[in-house]
């Protein structure tokens, strides 16, 4: 092996793990019924963001021995953007997030855009991000965009109108 630091090692026709990193075990698999028709694919459960890098996949046959680069990224989605309204302000804030985000307001009707928000670094790795705006009188509805890699997520606050509502008995 060209590499002391294994994440997963399978010779003799089972897995050898030994010698695998700490913080790989249990969370790595091959596809045990595929190797024999040439995929090696490795399965990585749990993903975490100190995952994220490059890897080095060596294999090894009968016939011919082989060395590919392999990059990990890493992103973990949007599951949640939360908007509140308070009095006058409204908060928007999503958490849980990488890679770093980003956040954005749109109302309607247009108005100009405001401070920048709040980005924390959680211990795990993982971000949270929030931003307040003060409610404008003339605004009708507020949009929050929050957007980090390939993921985005919108959540928008609708100005309550004035309204009546009833309910009905059902007839049966």
């Amino acid at each position: 092996m060209p590499n002391k630091n294994i994440i997963h090692s399978y010779y003799d026709n089972k897995d050898q793990l030994g010698s695998q990193i700490p913080s790989f075990q249990s969370r790595t698999s091959l596809f045990q019924d595929q190797i024999s028709r040439g995929n090696a694919s490795l399965l990585l459960m749990w993903v975490k963001v100190e995952d994220q890098g490059r890897y080095m996949c060596y294999t090894s046959t009968d016939i011919d021995n082989s060395e590919n680069v392999i990059e990990l990224k890493v992103e973990a989605l949007i599951r949640n953007v939360n908007i509140k309204q308070v009095n006058d302000t409204i908060t928007c804030s999503s958490e849980r997030i990488y890679p770093e985000p980003e956040l954005s307001w749109s109302t309607n009707p247009p108005s100009p855009m405001r401070d920048p928000p709040e980005i924390q670094l959680m211990e795990d790795g993982l971000y949270k991000i929030s931003s307040t705006i003060v409610k404008n009188s003339t605004a009708l509805s507020y949009s929050c965009t929050v957007s980090a890699g390939r993921n985005k997520r919108k959540t928008t606050l609708f100005k309550a109108r004035r309204c009546f509502c009833c309910l009905l008995k059902d007839p049966s």
